[in-house]
């Protein structure tokens, strides 16, 4: 389970934060083709050369596919595991050195750098659930193989 596989080594995931947000990826994350997919139902897509995010446009608003709650889930996941890290925790360490980064960029406010920080963190432990589970699904996959 992903619970068992990766939600229980990160600091500050809980077995309910882990359930929900299985419930707002819709369905095993394994399931999803790439990582991007699952960023995308999250929010979390670049869409052209832009973030992903509501439009009113009809034809764009389709191809952002962009749900809300979805995206409040994922931010308010990120933000609960960002302060549960401690300064030494691998999550707040992306976090650190991206905010820093996007500190230094011309023209962005502190408030901008968090933001930025936060959403690439989220990314981080999205990829990192993904791979996990891939990983359990081509292991089962090849042992169904192996004993037919």
């Amino acid at each position: 389970s992903i619970w068992n596989d990766f939600g229980k080594n990160v600091r500050g995931l809980g077995p309910l934060s882990v359930a929900g947000f299985i419930g707002e990826a819709g369905r095993d994350i394994s399931e999803y083709r790439s990582v991007s997919a699952l960023w995308k139902r999250f929010g979390l897509a670049v869409i052209g050369d832009e973030r992903q995010r509501r439009v009113s446009d009809a034809e764009l608003a389709v191809i952002h596919g962009y749900d809300s709650q979805r995206r409040s889930y994922a931010y308010v996941l990120a933000a609960n595991l960002m302060r549960s890290q401690g300064a030494d925790g691998p999550y707040r360490k992306i976090y650190d050195q991206r905010k820093e980064l996007e500190g230094a960029k011309e023209g962005i406010t502190k408030a901008h750098a968090h933001n930025r920080a936060l959403r690439y963190m989220t990314k981080e432990l999205l990829k990192h659930a993904w791979v996990s589970q891939k990983n359990i699904s081509l292991h089962s996959s090849d042992e169904t193989h192996l004993s037919s």
